[in-house]
């Protein structure tokens, strides 16, 4: 295994090259409008704008135009051929949305989902699971640096400039971990001029208080700095557990940021990045919905009614859950402006860990209980260059990543509660992988006609990863500490329990080393791109884009090859129509879209105690998307965006059993989901926001916003049984913000899922082979106050 000194190679790539103003600002960080709210979401759209001097009639109201940076380069977002929805950092703060998984309300075929271990994020159906292994399906980026392990969507959103949805496949220039989409985020940048805002909030149901600041300092001639900090502390969760009495999570988030530019001349732009996360959610989420079919009446509490009595708290454990995460950024960005062009430098380093702890057999004696404990060090470094020689624009890129993770998993058994008689025992997997990964890019657009655009682009992925993996038998170890070193725990393997093991699980013992998973492939696109009237175009794309195969984790195979998982590959073709109409007031974006997976990688619960990695031969999502924002007069503002998804298993033959076919032919049967939808593949989904402000005596307004957002079912675990579907459901959010005309500070009440809403966000099976079912439930009712300023 390689160990190379990051820290130095991250030094040598960078030598190389809310709303606090309430609704004016933009739904993602357009211009401050004058006397009309803005969206919090954004399809093309952007505030509305007071500009009569326009011509074709007065646009008194119109919106404004937005500007992203979906394809690394700032463009209108309107003029962008990909199927994208934006969302501005003010919005993000104004609805108390500081996690991913608070964006599923406000982002259309989205869903993540924290599960019980390890998170989930899907987009169209599809993305990753539950096991360590995977790059996900889904990319999350934050300037233009991967965060494609599945806990970094725990890590907080704070002092953005916006959040950009982008779904289907994104792989020509975000290449890692996008076959299903990709999360584009962007940070708040320190400009030339002080300025400050901050917020403090209070939700009065969870004790939960929110801080979040920022300030830009200029610090000599072209020379700024920008620091910003969140704070968050949730002291009373929505899961009561009977046992302890505690209420689950209980939260203490803590972030900070600085951005150093450095602009020596008008040719050359340098900024520094470093950021320190730091997350704790402590308690048991977890419960039980449906009685154990192999034993009537062994839980005791079988409805989701926001009480549980799941808990380790107990010998042999004495451990309650908990995940927690320290993660850490440090980033170089250098754009020279060289040969007509810029030429752009990208190094990153990250470096976090991770450790996680559930108890997963729902009863309040100490059957089950796992432990994940993850350390992640990942150096990129990614070279640009964009140009344009007459009728064309160009880009030329190479990318290249390290990255090393060592993890460990605990997966204990206490079965003597259940009448089994064996000793407590665990099953003990380490497992180290090196990843490097190098890839190249170029993308070419012809301007043939001033309305026809067509583009043709490619990337090649060379990947070799190289893995130790470790299955052995050990003492169960009560108490485990959230910072437990890896030397620890393999202190406690115990050879004398692996015919225990062998007995209860069918598992023995292995120590595999050198496993090498080596793939490379190359993902062209092609969009042609017509603009049938001024502000309004149509386009087509193709794209087709892997995911590199790997080695499963936890696998307990009984030869080094079959640990092993084979590439995914997305094939996608899309139509789309995005535009401006009725003299600037209404903006609009039409999709239609088939994706084809194959060999789509997905996580499979064992029905034992594991997650494990297969490829699925064959998967499908297509569908319609559409968004509508509309201003019709100054100060009211519509928005809407629904869509209707068929996404299915095309051959699935292999997939795991449900609780009552594996009560019949136990529990290593399989069914065929050929045919079945994928999860959380919703056939309808959609949101309708409506925002008015209102301009009262003397130099104030009053600006408020309720927003409605639904879907139909969905299916919440990986067997398509109809105990793990959730029925479909809508959720209400409201705000009413007071502020004077200047926005210099701005008083909201803040409410969201007013109407109370549980859903079951993760399903599985109890374990160990209880035949019942568990899951995790979504947070309730939420009302707050806030107070924001702005200087």
């Amino acid at each position: 295994m390689r160990h190379p000194n990051m820290r130095r190679s991250l030094l040598a790539g960078s030598a190389i090259g809310l709303f606090a103003t309430a609704y004016p600002l933009s739904a993602a960080c357009a211009q401050t409008a004058t006397n009309a709210p803005a969206s919090p979401v954004a399809s093309g759209v952007g505030a509305t704008k007071d500009d009569s001097s326009r011509p074709g009639g007065s646009t008194e109201g119109a919106l404004e135009d937005i500007v992203v940076t979906a394809r690394k380069r700032s463009e209108n977002l309107r003029d962008v051929p990909v199927a994208l929805t934006a969302v501005s950092g003010d919005t993000l703060t104004h609805r108390n949305i500081t996690q991913m998984v608070d964006l599923v309300t406000t982002l259309p075929n989205l869903t993540v989902s924290y599960g019980t271990i390890q998170p989930r994020t899907f987009i169209r159906g599809f993305g990753s699971g539950d096991n360590l292994s995977f790059d996900q399906s889904v990319g999350k980026f934050v300037d233009n640096v991967s965060y494609g392990r599945d806990q970094d969507s725990r890590i907080p959103l704070f002092d953005l400039e916006r959040v950009e949805v982008l779904r289907g496949p994104q792989v020509l220039l975000f290449g890692n971990s996008a076959t299903a989409g990709a999360l584009n985020i962007t940070t708040r940048k320190p400009g030339d001029r002080f300025e400050a805002d901050g917020s403090i909030g209070y939700e009065f149901n969870s004790n939960e208080t929110n801080v979040q600041g920022g300030a830009t300092l200029p610090i000599a001639d072209g020379v700024s700095l920008r620091v910003a900090g969140l704070l968050q502390h949730l002291d009373k969760g929505w899961i009561h557990n009977n046992v302890t009495g505690f209420d689950s999570p209980r939260t203490r988030n803590y972030a900070g940021r600085a951005i150093l530019r450095i602009e020596p001349s008008s040719d050359l732009q340098i900024q520094l990045k470093a950021e320190y996360d730091r997350l704790l959610d402590e308690g048991e989420n977890i419960q039980v919905y449906k009685q154990s079919l192999a034993v009537p009446g062994l839980f005791d509490d079988t409805k989701l009614d926001g009480r549980t009595s799941n808990s380790n708290a107990g010998p042999p454990y004495f451990q309650q859950g908990y995940a927690h995460l320290r993660n850490q950024t440090y980033q170089a960005d250098v754009n020279y402006h060289v040969l007509g062009g810029q030429l752009i430098s990208t190094s990153s380093y990250r470096n976090y860990m991770s450790s996680t702890s559930a108890d997963g057999d729902g009863l309040a004696a100490d059957i089950f209980n796992a432990f994940i404990f993850n350390r992640y060090r990942q150096f990129a470094q990614e070279i640009r260059f964009e140009g344009t020689s007459g009728d064309f624009d160009y880009t030329l890129g190479g990318y290249y990543q390290h990255d090393e993770m060592r993890a460990f998993t605990l997966i204990e058994f206490n079965l003597a509660p259940l009448g089994v008689p064996v000793p407590p025992f665990a099953r003990y997997l380490s497992f180290d992988q090196d990843t490097d990964a190098w890839s190249g890019f170029a993308n070419l657009r012809w301007r043939i006609t001033p309305k026809l655009k067509v583009e043709a682009g490619f990337r090649y992925t060379d990947t070799r990863k190289d893995v130790n993996q470790l299955l052995a038998t050990a003492n169960i170890i009560p108490s485990l500490p959230r910072n437990t070193k890896r030397a620890t725990v393999a202190q406690q393997i115990n050879p004398a329990l692996d015919p225990v093991q062998l007995a209860v699980l069918g598992v023995s013992p292995h120590d595999y080393r050198g496993i090498q998973q080596n793939d490379g492939y190359f993902q062209p696109q092609v969009i042609v791109q017509y603009e049938i009237a001024p502000a309004n175009m149509v386009y087509a794309k193709f794209v087709s884009g892997s995911k590199a195969g790997g080695v499963d984790a936890i696998s307990p195979a009984s030869n080094p090859n079959a640990t092993k998982f084979g590439p995914e590959k997305a094939t996608s073709f899309e139509l789309g129509a995005k535009g401006r109409l009725a003299s600037g007031h209404l903006d609009y974006a039409l999709t239609i879209f088939s994706t084809t997976f194959k060999d789509l990688q997905l996580s499979v619960f064992d029905n034992v105690s594991s997650f494990l990695v297969s490829n699925v031969g064959k998967a499908r999502t297509r569908g319609v998307e559409l968004e509508l924002n509309w201003a019709p007069a100054p100060r009211l503002r519509i928005d809407f965006n629904g869509a209707y998804l068929d996404a299915r298993y095309l051959s699935f033959p292999g997939a795991t059993c449900t609780n009552e076919q594996s009560l019949i032919a136990g529990p290593t049967c399989t069914q065929d989901l050929s045919g079945a939808p994928t999860s959380y593949a919703s056939k309808w989904s959609g949101n309708l926001g409506i925002a008015y402000e209102q301009p009262l005596g003397g130099d104030y307004r009053l600006a408020g916003r309720i927003d409605v957002s639904a879907r139909s079912s969905y299916d919440a675990g990986s067997t398509n049984s109809p105990d793990e579907r959730q029925k479909g459901y809508a959720q209400l959010d409201a705000n009413l913000d007071l502020s004077p005309n200047s926005s210099s500070w701005t008083i909201s009440l803040f409410g969201r899922n007013l109407t109370d809403k549980r859903y079951l966000s993760f399903a599985l099976p109890t374990i160990p082979a209880t035949f019942g079912e568990m899951g995790t439930y979504s947070r309730g009712r939420q009302l707050g106050v806030r107070l924001s300023g702005r200087f």
